[in-house]
């Protein structure tokens, strides 16, 4: 019981918060943003990759454990829990776990990457990528 306690008031990015407040949830970067913005932390653990939308708030975040093993049932909850409310697990593939909310999804790949977004933030992903394949006519 301690362990899901202490697993639920982990500071984790969450989606919609700004650059400012991913900094004061995590302190430090492990380096300096990279040419889109991205931001990679170090906390509890974890390596946290955040990724934000041209309105200044976080869309996308991916979850890795330092030491690159699968997240247990309670991080994974307690991650999920810190994102969003109401997640229905979706169809995946053997190896892909998929949740949804009505503005979110999230990805487990292989029990060890967790990727979360907003489903605007993956839909203007989606529209910016077709946009490079047609740039190269």
């Amino acid at each position: 019981m301690l362990t899901v306690l202490a697993l639920s008031t982990l500071t984790h990015a969450r989606i919609g918060e700004t650059v400012a407040q991913c900094d004061a949830r995590y302190g430090e970067l492990m380096d300096f943003p990279d040419d889109n913005g991205d931001r990679h932390y170090n906390k509890n653990g974890f390596i946290v990759f955040a990724s934000f939308n041209k309105d200044g708030r976080c869309g996308k975040i991916h979850y890795l454990k330092k030491n690159n093993k699968e997240l247990t049932t309670p991080e994974l909850k307690a991650i999920m829990r810190a994102n969003g409310k109401g997640w229905v697990e979706d169809r995946g593939t053997e190896g892909l776990k998929v949740w949804r909310t009505d503005s979110r999804v999230a990805y487990l790949l292989e029990g060890r990457s967790l990727f979360v977004y907003t489903l605007a933030y993956e839909d203007a992903e989606a529209k910016r990528k077709e946009a490079e394949k047609l740039n190269a006519f």
